[in-house]
């Protein structure tokens, strides 16, 4: 299950877009594990006008998540 949340970095003063993914649903199969590994990889070097923007990522092991920091979209969501 991924949760998605708008975020405010205020050291940069911006939003942005925190998306969390139990471990739990990506590890029920290898391919979602690597999917998820390889969306990661591929934002991260992307740098495009028309892609939303990569800022970060990280594991918390307390809470078993991956979490993802990405620009913000204020019309419609992220999944359309």
């Amino acid at each position: 299950m991924c949760f998605s949340y708008k975020a405010f970095d205020l050291h940069d003063s911006i939003e942005g877009a925190w998306s969390r993914v139990k471990v739990e649903d990506v590890l029920q199969s290898p391919n979602k594990l690597g999917k998820l590994y390889a969306e990661i990889h591929l934002l991260r070097k992307l740098k495009h006008g028309n892609i939303m923007k990569f800022c970060d990522s990280w594991v918390n092991d307390k809470k078993r998540t991956v979490n993802m920091i990405t620009e913000l979209f204020t019309s419609g969501n992220q999944r359309q």
